[in-house]
């Protein structure tokens, strides 16, 4: 099953006003931005919320998609980026579709250092296949 399925049916889905996230089958965490919005910093905390409450005190594999269009403000890239202490988040794939989203992760990879391996990818698989070499570090 791919990330655009249901989530598990242990799991809850969280639908935030930027995003969908949810658990997927083989246990990665998946987080699907909306069409064209803007990111805020509020938005970024609804959504690392979201996520730490989904990871339930265990480390967490993140598969985000970036949605087409849309900004993120400064102060929400940076609020997520910061958030090191208490972060399951071990390893993030970002799946980016535009030209714009892929300039600003790759940005973020190499001069903001988030605590935890974020990598670009164009393809899910991709993206799946290399968040899975980190299964060994989960708890």
């Amino acid at each position: 099953m791919n990330s655009t399925g249901p989530p598990t049916a242990d799991s809850e889905e969280v639908n935030i006003r930027i995003a969908r996230i949810y658990r997927r089958v083989d246990g990665i965490l998946c987080v699907h931005t909306k069409e064209d919005v803007e990111v805020t910093l509020e938005d970024s905390i609804q959504s690392y919320e979201a996520v730490v409450k989904m990871a339930a005190g265990k480390k967490a594999l993140l598969l985000e998609f970036s949605g087409k269009g849309g900004i993120i403000q400064d102060k929400a890239r940076d609020y997520w980026v910061a958030k090191r202490k208490d972060n399951p988040v071990i390893a993030e794939a970002i799946v980016a579709k535009s030209l714009a989203h892929k300039i600003m992760v790759n940005f973020l990879i190499r001069f903001l250092d988030a605590g935890r391996e974020i990598k670009l990818f164009t393809k899910e698989e991709d993206a799946v296949k290399w968040l899975n070499t980190f299964r060994n570090k989960l708890d």
